[in-house]
Order: structure tokens, then C-alpha cells, then sequence
């Protein structure tokens, strides 16, 4: 039986364990069945959860899906580890992106929304916006605050920043969605993050 506080309620930060849990649920249920067959009841079977628990916690499915890709977004934007600086923040974000994206399960979510776009034109607008749009923004206010001290020329940061998106979510991804390659290492990841940094970063140099 799980331990309760005085008051009956779960114990702190079981409540943080369970949203995690569900959300991992959610993650491989979309990636397995795709959106539309999907369904909270499967999710939360999948979790060990009420249904009643999945909709106090995220209100529908669609919800559930905005908080699996924003979840996955602020991980990748978290930079465990990154250096300090420009490169560093970057190199710390592009290993995020090749890590936690350039995955089977990623991939099968990616597959899915793409093939439902059309059905479902909110969760494709939903993905974008919560997922890479968001880290075009960081990426864009990065390169904004390194122009503004004269570290590289960068007119336009938010243009530059949907490119350098392109770099890490390109060729590899494309052959890892198409079933052509499989996931890097975490070694080959790292090496990845900074070459496509540096290449990137040639590009904007005084």
C-alpha cells in the first residue's frame, strides 16, 4: 500500500511521479497506435491509472498530447550540462535534439503526426508549436543577445534559427522516420551536436 501523509494525501512528489508516468504512457500509446486510435482509456491502462486520473490531470486527449510534446520541448531546451556561451548553449541544445529526438519512439510520434495532419490539423499546428516552434524561439532569443554583444552577425535571428533547425532535424532524422538508420549513440550524438554547431556558427562569424 502506498504511503500517505497525515492528512490522506499522497506523498510529496508522488504527484510530480504519477504526471511522469502517464505522460511516458501517453508517449508510447500515441507512438504505437497514432492519435486518432489512441484513447484515454488505453492510456491509462498503459499507465496503471484511473482514466478519472488522466483527465484531472490534462482535461482530454489533446491536452495529453500538447503536455507529451511540451514535456520532450523543455527537456531538450534544459541543456543538461551545457557549456557557457554561445556554443555551449548551443552544442547543449543540439545534443538535447539528437538524444531525445533522433529516437525510435520520436520517430514513430513524428510518423504519426504527419500521417494524421490532415484529420487532425490542431495536432499537427499543436506539435510544431509546442515542440520545434519553441525551440526556434530560444534558439532565435540566443542568437539575439550574441549579435547585440557583437559576437556574430546575425540580421535576421529568428530566420537563422529556423535554418539551424533544419540542420538537426534534416538527413538523419528523415532516414531514422523513414526506417533507413537507426538511433546515434550517445557518443555519435555528442560529435553530431558539435560539428553541426560549428558548421553553423561559421556561417555567422564577424
Amino acid at each position: 500500500m502506498r504511503e500517505r501523509s497525515k492528512t490522506g494525501r499522497p506523498p510529496k512528489g508522488s504527484e510530480a511521479v504519477r504526471r511522469e508516468a502517464i505522460l511516458a504512457a501517453a508517449r508510447r500509446v500515441f507512438a504505437r497506435v497514432g492519435f486518432g486510435a489512441a484513447t484515454m482509456d488505453a492510456i491509462a491502462r498503459e499507465a496503471n491509472a484511473a482514466k478519472r486520473t488522466l483527465y484531472a490531470h490534462f482535461g482530454d486527449k489533446a491536452a495529453l498530447f500538447r503536455a507529451v510534446v511540451a514535456a520532450e520541448a523543455g527537456a531538450i531546451l534544459a541543456a543538461p550540462g551545457a557549456a557557457p556561451g554561445l556554443r555551449g548553449r548551443l552544442v547543449g541544445f543540439a545534443r538535447g535534439v539528437f538524444e531525445r529526438i533522433h529516437t525510435e519512439e520520436k520517430a514513430a510520434i513524428f510518423r504519426m503526426v504527419v500521417a494524421e495532419a490532415r484529420a487532425f490539423p490542431a495536432l499537427a499546428r499543436d506539435f510544431h508549436r509546442n515542440g520545434p516552434g519553441r525551440g526556434v524561439g530560444v534558439v532565435a532569443g540566443l542568437l539575439r543577445e550574441a549579435a547585440s554583444r557583437g559576437e556574430i552577425v546575425c540580421a535576421d535571428p529568428r530566420a537563422e534559427a529556423r535554418r539551424f533547425s533544419s540542420l538537426l532535424i534534416g538527413d538523419s532524422h528523415l532516414r531514422l522516420v523513414l526506417g533507413l538508420a537507426k538511433p546515434p549513440t550517445r557518443a555519435a550524438a555528442r560529435a553530431e551536436a558539435e560539428a553541426t554547431v560549428d558548421f553553423f556558427l561559421r556561417a555567422l562569424a564577424r
